[in-house]
């Protein structure tokens, strides 16, 4: 338990070695679903993973849970414990709005970044307009029911989500680091063929104003790659760390 500027933060560190490869879980998920990508991150690097405030582990904090407090606690909470930059940023889903707003803000202390089938900001504005009227009532309804059955951290996040889509739109540039996206397309319940082509083409066009950044797509993985095939995760991971260790010994 690590402070975090008046509240503490669950957090589990792992291996040894630099940079230190941070991971951020999506909106509401606590640091579980990264547990078989940190046991094999931890053996070539050093590997940090957390529970936001408010979720499992974790104390609440102030709200609302904007990207912005967010990527603050989390550096707050880095300092605490003694662990300092260079990081490798991994994250998944919504928490890819977090990561970009860290690494935008403190960009001298991201060394790369790992996006696990990360959040597009303009999918749920986009997605209206290649919905049928009765498409959008239900994904409506979907979302009503996921914050009324959410417990009380997910909800804090879900509460803030529109805020952090427009702070991860302004978090422009980004530091000029290796990177790297994976997509999952894999059939799932909750998205018609439809959402999930709009997910990769604003993947698409997102990486398209990042230079030298890579494309990683799994038709064998939904939205939690991290968990159906965490070895291509930890593979992203190597190849980033890679790039950085790489870079750190030329002259």
């Amino acid at each position: 338990m690590v402070d975090a500027g008046g509240h503490r933060l669950n957090m589990l560190v792992a291996g040894r070695g630099g940079p230190t490869v941070v991971f951020e879980s999506g909106l509401g998920d606590t640091l579980e679903p990264w547990s078989k990508v940190l046991d094999g991150v931890s053996e070539f690097s050093q590997a940090v993973a957390y529970d936001r405030a408010g979720l499992g582990k974790s104390e609440p904090g102030p709200e609302p849970r904007t990207a912005k407090r967010i990527a603050a606690e989390l550096r707050a909470a880095l300092k605490s414990a003694g662990i300092g930059p260079p990081f490798v940023l991994v994250s998944h889903s919504a928490g890819g709005l977090y990561a970009r707003v860290f690494a935008n803000t403190y960009p001298d202390e991201v060394a790369g970044m790992v996006f696990v089938d990360s959040t597009p900001e303009d999918f749920f504005e986009r997605l209206k307009a290649i919905q049928s009227p009765r498409e959008q009532e239900k994904f409506e309804e979907r979302k009503r029911d996921y914050a009324a059955n959410a417990h009380e951290g997910r909800r804090a996040e879900w509460a803030s989500l529109d805020i952090a889509l427009t702070q991860a739109r302004a978090a422009v540039p980004l530091p000029t680091v290796p990177v790297v996206l994976l997509t999952g397309m894999a059939d799932e319940p909750d998205k018609t063929p439809e959402a999930k082509q709009l997910w990769l083409d604003l993947h698409n066009e997102w990486l398209s104003t990042i230079p030298h950044a890579d494309h990683v797509i799994t038709k064998k993985s939904g939205h939690y790659i991290q968990v159906e095939e965490p070895e291509l995760v930890v593979g992203a991971v190597r190849q980033v760390i890679g790039n950085v260790r790489g870079k750190s010994r030329r002259p």
